[in-house]
């Protein structure tokens, strides 16, 4: 029974590796892109460039990285260690 808990918990983080992985090719196929307006008026190109450059969409491997740090909580667990060590969160309440 240990051995199959074991066995398991070391399967978890490939089986959720693939799955963020899928996610993210799956959301990147999708026609379209997410600083275009389809409403009609369109930001002027050196803004979408700017936009595109800020939310990494002109690099899709740096983007994956950032999602995949996001998605796993190793960016919160970074933000919640250095809120521990230096200034407290600010969701904290005394």
């Amino acid at each position: 029974m240990i051995r199959l808990v074991a066995s398991r918990l070391l399967q978890m983080p490939v089986i959720l590796l693939v799955i963020y992985t899928l996610t993210f090719v799956l959301a990147w196929a999708l026609p379209g892109e997410a600083v275009l307006n389809d409403e009609g008026r369109q930001p002027p190109p050196e803004v979408l460039a700017a936009m595109r450059a800020q939310y990494n969409l002109d690099n899709p491997l740096a983007l994956y990285v950032e999602y995949l740090a996001s998605a796993s909580g190793v960016t919160w667990t970074i933000e919640t260690l250095k809120g521990a060590a230096g200034n407290p969160p600010a969701y904290v309440f005394d």
